[in-house]
């Protein structure tokens, strides 16, 4: 969630108002990060042991990993 917000929403807004490429690219490969970051933990709620109470990923995960794919 973190690296979602901070390089999809802080490092894109200041790449917009500063106009500077480096920034653009840092949003860019920051929100690569998070996207695989959130694969990686709906991966990781698929993968609960049988005799854990808790259940697979919920719509929350998946509406913040679809988030930071925009």
């Amino acid at each position: 969630m973190w690296l979602a917000l901070v390089f999809g929403g802080v490092a894109s807004i200041l790449a917009l108002v500063t106009r500077k490429w480096f920034l653009a690219w840092v949003a860019a490969a920051g929100s690569a990060v998070s996207i695989i970051f959130g694969l990686l933990t709906v991966w990781s709620r698929q993968t609960l042991p049988v005799d854990s109470g808790a259940s697979g990923p919920g719509i929350g995960v998946f509406l913040g990993w679809l988030a930071s794919w925009s």
